[in-house]
């Protein structure tokens, strides 16, 4: 890549590279305590994401259930755009942050944006299943449509969203959040700002990075 262009491959940790994930022993809470977690994730989920433009992103739901969030801290974000959208050549095929407060950063971008070029909003939950390959090891499989109107030409807006949660086998916590398609795609120029942001909350500085200053992977 040529150390020219403005664009770097964004990989954003919200972790310090100092500090590894620590690997935890699968057995550290019970089958029992383990089933009970990845059933808070998946009420908080079909209870919350209808809501999403109202409340934002919700953590948990069941204060008294004693679990401070349904998320793992170091949780990672990923999508893939189409490559229909001929994104520049040294623009990142993958958008992929990391750890708890980018993944709140990245939702709180998108309810904002959404928000600043369309009025009312509104998430519909079309499908949630849980799909299990073993004990320990489950996925939630999530459709939603998104719907709103232009402010701007007042215009019907729709995008039908398909992820996939993955929680983690010691702890039942989702720390894998891939969003796996997006129709229509976001335009680049959203993508971009989504780019853009999180790399200023994680303290990269573009203009350096276009000069050359700053290339790679960045940790916070």
């Amino acid at each position: 890549m040529s150390s020219s262009s403005p664009y770097f491959p964004l990989y954003i940790s919200g972790r310090p590279s100092s500090s590894p994930t620590p690997t935890i022993d699968p057995g550290s809470i019970s089958d029992d305590e383990w089933n009970l977690r990845a059933g808070e994730a998946v009420y908080t989920l079909r209870t919350t994401l209808p809501n999403f433009f109202e409340t934002g992103l919700v953590s948990q739901v069941d204060e008294d259930y004693g679990l401070s969030s349904i998320y793992a801290p170091n949780i990672r974000l990923t999508y893939t755009p189409p490559t229909a959208l001929n994104l520049p050549s040294a623009f990142p095929k993958t958008l992929q942050v990391e750890g708890l407060p980018l993944y709140h950063a990245s939702a709180a971008f998108i309810r904002h944006t959404l928000s600043a070029f369309n009025t009312e909003l509104h998430v519909d939950l079309c499908k949630l299943q849980v799909h299990s390959t073993g004990a320990r090891h489950r996925q939630i499989l999530v459709r939603t449509v998104v719907t709103g109107n232009s402010r701007i030409s007042g215009s019907h807006n729709e995008w039908d969203v398909h992820s996939t949660y993955t929680l983690s086998p010691a702890l039942a916590l989702i720390d894998l959040h891939v969003v796996e398609s997006i129709h229509p795609a976001p335009h680049i120029t959203f993508y971009d700002g989504l780019r853009g942001a999180l790399a200023r909350m994680a303290g990269i500085d573009v203009d350096r990075q276009a000069s050359g200053g700053m290339r790679g992977c960045v940790s916070l």
